[in-house]
């Protein structure tokens, strides 16, 4: 009876001795959190734009950049992401993701940038509409495809951006003439057309204005891409949905460095660029970096 007792004691003992491991385990699955900073034009003294929300001062874009790389941030690749919440790969404490939407011309003014602090970044393209003009050419596109630091993935052919006319429209048969086959081209022709001008494998698309649905995820999925990428906020996790990845959008109105900092920290830029679309004189961005403590 006496060894029974001890038996049972013995297992009870290790049981909780299990308890905080199991706690601890849970903890490592749900971190760190990695964000993805979205940008798309970018502004110089030689070519300005036009203020808007999707237009970020190359100045402003440098001391972002700057402050990323002060305070220890790393970046990580898209490819290095989706590994990771598929498998919890390794990354650095202060990882994050970098991306430029639509293909712009006007993103190689950041590209020194990206070089001086060895930031890795991902380029979505327009496959057909987002070629050349104000868009980077072929030849500019098979150049970012040479640097082992870039990724070049999917944005469909056309980017249909229209409020009235997107691949979620067209998917629920609203708009006269564009359907399910409509849809099917955008996502299996980009593909096929990035894949064979870059001679690699495209698994990954980004949806064009964030517009999404169930019924066109499974389309994406049946025409080969294995990680989608949209544009609701916030920051992604081990055993999150590859299928659903979160992105944040980094617009042209974020204040200054110390509120790029703070959103950074708990993203709170959104109520600042509200002021300074309603200020006639929105206060300049500060020069130093300053770090905010936790990071993402």
């Amino acid at each position: 009876m006496n060894t029974r007792l001890g038996q049972i004691y013995a297992l009870l003992c290790l049981l909780f001795a299990l308890a905080p491991g199991q706690a601890v385990s849970a903890d490592v699955a749900t971190g760190p959190e990695i964000p993805v900073l979205v940008y798309h034009q970018i502004s110089t003294p030689e070519h300005p734009l036009a203020p808007k929300s999707d237009v970020v001062e190359l100045s402003d874009f440098s001391e972002q950049m700057e402050f990323l790389h002060a305070n220890g941030y790393q970046t990580i690749s898209t490819r290095q992401l989706v590994d990771f919440m598929l498998h919890g790969s390794p990354v650095p404490k202060r990882a994050f993701v970098l991306h430029f939407d639509d293909g712009w011309k006007s993103v190689k003014a950041a590209l020194p940038i990206l070089e001086r602090y060895d930031f890795k970044a991902t380029f979505w393209i327009i496959a057909e509409k987002g070629i050349g003009g104000d868009y980077l050419d072929w030849n500019e596109i098979a150049a970012l495809s040479q640097n082992p630091r870039y990724e070049l993935y999917s944005h469909t052919m056309t980017h249909p951006w229209d409020a009235k006319s997107n691949l979620v429209t067209w998917e629920q048969g609203k708009v006269p003439g564009k359907g399910a086959a409509d849809i099917d081209w955008e996502l299996r022709e980009s593909k096929r057309v990035l894949e064979e001008r870059l001679g690699r494998r495209v698994p990954y698309l980004a949806w064009p204005i964030g517009a999404y649905n169930d019924p066109l995820i499974s389309a994406a999925v049946r025409a080969g891409y294995s990680a989608l990428f949209t544009i609701d906020a916030g920051p992604n996790v081990v055993n999150g949905d590859v299928l659903r990845i979160r992105r944040d959008q980094i617009s042209g109105f974020i204040c200054g460095i110390a509120d790029f900092g703070a959103y950074i920290e708990d993203r709170p830029y959104r109520v600042c660029e509200q002021q300074k679309l309603k200020s006639p004189h929105p206060r300049k961005p500060t020069t130093a970096a300053r770090s905010l403590g936790s990071g993402f």
